[in-house]
């Protein structure tokens, strides 16, 4: 049921919500379906994404001088940005560490979470 959610979080572009449905993989003590590997690796990476592209807006939006103004007020909401994109990261690196990589049986999976993380 919440893979079949997660799936549908996909289409939605709902990629935190993916992330959470995503949640009850940990769970698992087998190896993850290449469709799990899949949707694990669709969430976090959007997730990442998303954040990466707001990061270079703002720096784009910080480096005119007719924004200089805002200088501040761009920074901080740069550092918050930057704060996401490190905590989806940690998130990801455990989230392979403690349950994905300690539970993969052949080499494909992993290789898959060695190269996720």
């Amino acid at each position: 049921e919440k893979i079949y959610l997660a799936r549908v979080a996909e289409q939605c572009e709902r990629y935190d919500d993916m992330i959470d449905f995503l949640q009850i993989l940990k769970q698992k003590t087998t190896d993850l379906t290449t469709d799990e590997r899949n949707l694990v690796s669709v969430a976090y990476k959007n997730e990442v994404t998303t954040r990466r592209s707001a990061w270079r807006a703002i720096s784009t939006i910080a480096s005119n001088a007719k924004y200089e103004q805002y200088a501040d007020v761009l920074k901080d909401y740069n550092d918050e940005i930057v704060d996401e994109m490190k905590k989806i990261c940690d998130d990801i690196e455990i989230f392979c560490d403690d349950h994905f990589l300690q539970n993969a049986k052949d080499d494909e999976s992993r290789v898959f979470f060695s190269k996720l993380k």
